[in-house]
C-alpha cells in the first residue's frame, strides 16, 4: 500500500491513507512515510537472524525506540504526523509484550498451582516447581545480564514489566510454601522476592554477572 501511495503522489492524486491535518501533504511526506515503512519491515526481517526470540525482541525494541527518538528530534515528526507516531509506539509495545511472553511466560507458568490443598503431595510438587523456577531464572539472568538495552527508557520499561509479571506470583508461591508444615521447606527458597527484584533490575546492563 505504501508503494502505491508513493507512486501516485507524483501524478497529482492524494495519499490513500488518512491525512493528519497538522502535517504537510506533499509527495515528500508520502515518500518519507514509505521509506519509514520499508525501514520497519527491514528491521523485522533482520531480527529473524537471532535464533533466540527474546533477543530478537530486544533488538526490535532498541531500534524501534531509536527511530522514535530520532523522529521526535527532527522535522520528520511533522512530516510523518501523529498517526505514524502512535502506530510506531504501539509496535514497540507489542515487541515488549512478545519479549515478556517469550522469556518469562514459562517462568511464571511454573508458579501457578491452582487451588490444591496443603498436602504432602502438593508440598513435594511445589518444591519441584521451585527448583525448576530457580533453573529458569538463573539461566535467564546469566544470559540477559549481558544483553544491552541501549535506551534508558527501554531498559526501565522492560525491567518494570518483568517485575510486574514475575514478582506477584513468586511472592504468593513462596508465601504458600512457607505456610506448609514442613521443617525443611525454607532450604528450597533460594531467592527471596527481594533477591528476584534485585537481579531483574540488573538485566540489560551489558555485563555478565557470574
Amino acid at each position: 500500500m505504501a508503494e502505491d501511495s508513493a507512486a501516485s503522489g507524483g501524478a497529482g492524486a492524494g495519499p490513500a491513507a488518512p491525512v493528519d491535518p497538522d502535517r504537510p501533504t506533499s509527495s515528500l511526506a508520502v515518500h518519507i512515510a514509505w521509506i519509514m515503512d520499508v525501514l520497519e519491515r527491514n528491521l523485522e526481517a533482520k531480527s529473524k537472524i537471532y535464533s533466540d526470540p527474546s533477543l530478537s525482541c530486544v533488538f526490535l525494541l532498541n531500534n524501534g525506540r531509536y527511530i522514535i527518538q530520532k523522529v521526535k528530534d527532527s522535522e520528520l515528526e511533522v512530516l510523518l504526523g501523529d498517526e505514524w507516531m502512535r502506530r510506531m509506539m504501539a509496535r514497540v509495545r507489542r515487541w515488549g509484550g512478545e519479549y515478556q511472553r517469550a522469556t518469562w511466560g514459562k517462568v511464571v507458568a511454573v508458579l501457578h498451582l491452582g487451588s490444591a490443598g496443603a498436602t504432602a503431595a502438593t508440598a513435594k510438587s511445589m518444591k519441584e516447581r521451585l527448583r525448576i523456577f530457580n533453573n529458569y531464572f538463573e539461566e535467564i539472568c546469566r544470559e540477559q545480564s549481558g544483553w544491552v538495552a541501549a535506551d534508558e527508557q527501554v531498559r526501565a520499561e522492560l525491567r518494570v514489566s518483568v517485575l510486574e509479571m514475575v514478582l506477584p506470583p513468586y511472592r504468593s508461591f513462596v508465601g504458600r510454601l512457607k505456610g506448609m508444615p514442613d521443617a525443611g521447606r525454607d532450604k528450597y527458597v533460594k531467592y527471596t522476592p527481594d533477591d528476584v527484584e534485585a537481579r531483574i533490575n540488573r538485566l540489560f546492563e551489558g555485563t555478565v554477572k557470574k
